[in-house]
């Protein structure tokens, strides 16, 4: 409970590797739910939606999501089939996940060389596990107020684990929901970045607004309700780590022009598991160390 006029219930899932996090947010005559979690999420955030009294009776009932991965979107539509309900997206992940042929362009983009095989294997996946889980009702440009019992809740970009992600927080600065821009360290893969100057700000910004508000009740994706303590931890760790890879890349700079080379360095080095993301991830962090910026 964060105050008489909101309740926050977490819904905890266990994957093979994390814990991923659901949230169920109700007021008086509207429910949000914040995340879905993967396809094998459903059952318990739907046995929790259930335990609401007289759910149907509830004026407005919405979905939003901290970013488009499929943990965290893959039970979105299994949610509309069973309930109406609207989901808020905003308008480049509704671009992208409408247009998937778009996204894996922009992808290769960002890769080059002979990675069309890696390519054409993760858009197979990604369709299959997230299909068309992301059909938008309302869509936001950049930002949005969305009220909820004597408050609002207000969307906040914390950007660069992918192209477009979102924390919520209210407009009282009682609670925060955040998404993987706090990424789960303990995983066997390299975490993803799709811009790590973009990610690293996103920390700071993160860090700062919690701060400069005070906000005490602080609920993660893949950590659940944390203190204000472990947040600053956490984000500490997520730096060391991005300046970890940093370092092994400028100790490899003779070998830039080889992400096969550098893939295995850097993830036997950090005890990860070489995947297609790996690859986007180093190209972000190439791209960030040749721009010649102060590492955070």
């Amino acid at each position: 409970m964060v105050n008489s006029d909101l309740k926050i219930v977490l819904v905890k899932n266990d994957l093979i590797t994390i814990k991923v996090y659901t949230f169920i947010v109700i007021s008086e005559n509207v429910v949000i739910i914040i995340d879905t979690g993967t396809k094998e999420c459903f059952d318990n955030l739907y046995k929790e939606l259930k335990k609401i009294n007289n759910l149907h009776k509830y004026e407005y009932k919405y979905l939003l999501n901290t970013h488009f991965h499929s943990d965290h979107i893959g039970s979105n539509s299994l949610l509309k089939e069973k309930f109406k309900i609207l989901t808020i997206g905003s308008e480049i992940n509704n671009y992208f996940l409408s247009k998937y042929n778009n996204y894996f362009e922009h992808v290769s983009n960002l890769l080059s060389g002979g990675y069309a095989g890696y390519i054409n294997d993760f858009k197979e996946l990604f369709l299959r596990e997230v299909g068309h889980s992301y059909d938008t009702d309302i869509i936001f440009s950049q930002k949005f107020k969305l009220k909820i019992g004597k408050r609002y809740i207000e969307s906040v970009e914390t950007s660069g684990h992918t192209v477009s992600d979102f924390c919520f927080k209210d407009n009282m600065n009682e609670f925060i929901i955040i998404g993987d821009s706090l990424s789960p360290l303990e995983t066997n893969w390299m975490i993803y970045y799709e811009n790590v100057k973009k990610y690293l700000m996103s920390l700071n910004n993160i860090k700062n607004m919690v701060k400069k508000f005070g906000i005490k009740n602080i609920y993660t994706t893949h950590y659940g309700k944390i203190s204000p303590d472990l947040l600053f931890k956490k984000i500490n760790e997520s730096k060391k780590y991005c300046n970890n890879i940093n370092r092994i890349l400028l100790e490899n700079k003779n070998n830039w022009n080889d992400l096969d080379y550098l893939a295995k360095v850097v993830c036997n080095s950090l005890g990860k598991i070489i995947n297609l993301l790996s690859y986007v991830s180093l190209k972000s962090h190439l791209s960030f160390l040749k721009e010649d910026k102060e590492i955070f």
